[in-house]
């Protein structure tokens, strides 16, 4: 079963919402899903919105996250991987900093952000480069 997902062709991205359980299962079947959706397209951006997620990730689903992000890569023109999170939730703030910082040392560029629309703006720029959201 797949996370909801929505192709935002206007802004270039990919857009992943939050639904429990949490899993690295879900959210490879939600890669999945997008490639073969018709309005996919190589060089979409993707934001995951874990506003809503009661706890934080686990360490495990980080490195599940970054492990199958880093298997799209043939795949995609680029990675522009952007997780929302609660600005009062602490915790989900440093799971998505630490899957920030995995990405960006396997060469795919990720960002951490607490507004959706700086997420969708920065993930569906064709410069992914730039200051944090």
């Amino acid at each position: 079963m797949e996370f909801p997902y929505w192709i935002d062709s206007a802004h270039h991205v990919v857009r992943i919402g939050y639904a429990a359980p949490l899993t690295v299962a879900r959210l490879a079947a939600t890669l999945r899903a997008v490639r073969k959706d018709a309005a996919f397209a190589a060089d979409l951006g993707w934001v995951i919105d874990h506003r809503s997620a009661p706890d934080a990730p686990s360490v495990s689903y980080v490195e599940g996250v970054v492990h199958s992000l880093e298997g799209l890569r043939p795949l995609l023109a680029q990675v522009r991987w952007a997780t929302v999170v609660d600005p009062a939730a602490a915790a989900a703030y440093g799971m998505a900093r630490m899957t920030e910082l995995l990405l960006d040392n396997r060469g795919l560029a990720g960002r951490t952000c607490t507004s959706l629309d700086e997420a969708i703006t920065w993930a569906g720029s064709a410069d992914a480069t730039g200051t944090y959201c």
